[in-house]
């Protein structure tokens, strides 16, 4: 009985060393494997890295043609919307100076009429005065001839009414004077001085009168001269209006870009602080455990808000091309230009924050897109553990702890490992068609974050 066992014992002790030399070469084989796979592992790893690398450079030059044609579309858009702009700014300008001509025209005109009715009522009274001095003149004519006419007959009715003999005539003259002939002259014409009298005081009033027509003639002409000098004044006046009035235009549509301008300054900082906060909120999510997914609502918030930005920087490069056109326009409302705009090296740079955009000369989308890197990471490690835990191990039933393991030697399990081993390399043979599959969806999650 003690011999049976002894033989039973050893019996089960050769099997026993049979199995830990079985379980040792299966080891051995296993280990190998496990060295294959992930030097295959690796090498995959190195290709996805290699098609990760090259799926970024493409996205990134088809971004950049892609910013590239929407700069330039957006750079035509604003040029046409300014050129219209500035047409129609042009023509409004064009309009206010024709009313404002047409305006002074007009006064000029009525200037003009009334001035050439009351030159006309003028000339007409100059000419009234004219003939009536000249029929003055004619009639102070006629009575001088009169008087002349009278004086000399009244010296020939003197000399005539002394018939008397001479010594007489002496003696009374050299005793009178001659004071007979100076009585008969006188008692003749005795009414000729006060006719005389009359015709001097009428000539002395016409001489008043054209002395007075004179002096009206001067005063009309003075009133015509100041007349002209009130006309030339009130042109200086509408010019100098016409000019604040348009000076007034452009302090408004000044006022205007500087609004819009600190309008959008202050938007862009908001919006700039705002997509500082989300991406904060993005990288702590990211660094929390079953949370490095963006959150949809994130991204439609940062979509939007980028939008606005880009609809800002439209706006605000618009306003910079309309004002250095409107400056190109008006080269004497540069003098007047707004003091905070006018010492910067850079027309385009309004903000600080544009200034730092333009010198980084990254744009404002991609600002909030997530780490690459760690997207990269996680996908390569996600990869390879799923590609490593896909085809799993079969155990060698000498190596399971259950408590079947010890059960006697079976050829079969042998076999059933060596198709399983099979199998697995069978499955490892197909590494190309998942990476083909796995980087196309790379590629249209790209194409997701980077669209337009």
């Amino acid at each position: 009985m003690q011999q049976a066992l002894e033989q039973c014992a050893s019996q089960y002790q050769d099997d026993l060393r049979e199995l830990q030399q079985l379980s040792d070469h299966e080891r051995e084989k296993l280990q190998r494997e496990l060295r294959e796979t992930r030097e295959q592992n690796q090498a995959v790893k190195a290709q996805l890295q290699a098609s990760h690398q090259r799926a970024l450079r493409v996205l990134e030059k088809a971004k950049n043609q892609e910013l590239k044609a929407t700069e330039e579309r957006l750079k035509k858009e604003s040029s046409h919307s300014l050129q219209m702009q500035h047409q129609a700014h042009r023509l409004e300008l064009q309009a206010l100076e024709e009313k404002a001509q047409q305006e002074l025209q007009g006064e000029q005109e009525r200037m003009q009429a009334q001035q050439a009715l009351l030159l006309e009522s003028l000339r007409q009274e100059l000419w009234e005065q004219r003939a009536a001095c000249s029929e003055h003149q004619k009639d102070l004519e006629v009575l001088q001839a009169e008087l002349r006419a009278l004086g000399s007959s009244g010296r020939r009715q003197a000399t005539a009414q002394c018939p008397g003999d001479s010594e007489d005539h002496t003696s009374t003259a050299e005793d009178g004077g001659g004071p007979g002939p100076a009585t008969s002259a006188a008692g003749v014409p005795e009414q000729s001085p006060g006719e005389g009298c009359g015709l001097w005081e009428e000539n002395s009033q016409l001489k008043d009168t054209v002395r007075r027509l004179r002096a009206e003639v001067e005063q009309h002409q003075q009133e015509a001269l100041q007349l002209r000098d009130q006309r030339r004044l009130l042109e200086e006046d509408q010019q100098a209006q016409r000019a604040r009035e348009v000076e007034m235009l452009h302090q408004e549509h000044r006022k205007e870009m500087q609004a819009v301008v600190a309008d959008f300054s202050s938007t862009q900082a908001r919006l700039q602080a705002r997509l500082a906060a989300l991406e904060t909120e993005l990288k702590d999510s990211g660094e929390k455990p079953g949370k490095g997914a963006s959150r949809p609502e994130d991204l439609q918030l940062i979509g939007r808000l980028q939008t606005r930005l880009k609809e800002r920087e439209d706006i605000i490069k618009q306003l910079t091309e309309e004002r250095r056109f409107h400056y190109a326009a008006f080269p004497s409302a540069v003098s007047h230009r707004n003091r905070s705009f006018s010492f910067n090296p850079h027309p385009g740079y309004l903000t600080p924050s544009m200034k730092k955009k333009k010198m980084e000369e990254v744009p404002s989308r991609v600002v909030s897109v997530p780490n690459l890197a760690s997207y990269a990471k996680n996908f390569l490690s996600g990869d390879l553990s799923s590609r490593i835990n896909a085809p799993p191990i079969t155990k060698s039933p000498s190596l399971d702890p259950s408590p079947s393991g010890g059960r006697p030697y079976k050829p079969t399990q042998s076999l059933d490992v060596k198709t399983a081993t099979r199998t697995q390399d069978g499955d490892t043979a197909q590494p190309k068609e998942v990476q083909q599959k796995q980087g196309s969806a790379h590629q249209e999650w790209f194409t997701k974050y980077f669209s337009f």
